[in-house]
């Protein structure tokens, strides 16, 4: 079984919906953030580790944070963290830590990538899971998800297919890591075995789990 670790300084909302599969609940080791947050909170109330470093971002941080990754033999580590990493912690989870995006990048990277996605006026939206390195969602994408952008609909609703597409990405996501199937080659992520045929998700999804999901 994976073992995996989350790095957490927001309220956690895509980590806390899809722990309600066993499946994704089970694989979480460990919960890191650098403050008391929702995802702390949520963690110890399930039973996950948590640890808090005190660090504010840079090195220190993510060093601190590699050592109980480390420690706890986490095998993926998921990034709900605001800021940036360094150091270490990059080198030693290369193509290991990844990072959840409301955006589909390289379009409408930083803090608010829905809200400047809906500003620009794109036709689609949608979120990306991408690996991180010491860019600002900079890292090539391992899982992409896009819809229209249909003005009838609400932007309460809008945002909420984007976050039911982040839960759906983080199961799957776990399964392909679980599986060994993720892997970089020339510039860009594979998925061993994954189709790319006309979807909303792109590799498609192929576990059941996270096609069925729902929020």
């Amino acid at each position: 079984m994976i073992r995996i670790g989350i790095i957490a300084s927001t309220n956690g909302s895509v980590y806390r919906t899809a722990c309600r599969l066993p499946y994704v609940r089970e694989r979480i080791a460990i919960v890191v953030s650098d403050r008391e947050c929702g995802a702390t909170q949520f963690a110890a109330q399930i039973g996950h580790e948590t640890q808090i470093v005190p660090h504010r971002g840079g090195e220190l941080f993510s060093d601190a944070v590699l050592d109980l990754l480390v420690a706890s033999q986490i095998d993926l580590a998921i990034s709900f963290y605001t800021r940036l990493f360094r150091g270490r912690l990059l080198d030693a989870y290369e193509g290991r830590l990844v990072n959840f995006h409301p955006s589909i990048l390289p379009a409408a990277a930083g803090t608010d990538g829905f809200g400047d996605t809906i500003r620009s006026g794109s036709r689609f939206i949608g979120s990306t899971v991408h690996l991180v390195d010491a860019g600002i969602d900079t890292g090539l994408p391992v899982l992409q998800a896009a819809v229209p952008n249909d003005p009838s609909v609400s932007l309460v609703r809008r945002r909420h297919i984007v976050f039911l597409q982040q839960c759906k990405s983080l199961v799957q996501i776990v399964r392909w890591y679980e599986e060994g199937r993720v892997r970089s080659d020339g510039g860009q992520v594979l998925v061993d075995g994954a189709r790319y045929e006309p979807s909303e998700f792109s590799p498609n999804l192929d576990f059941a789990e996270a096609l069925e999901f729902s929020a």
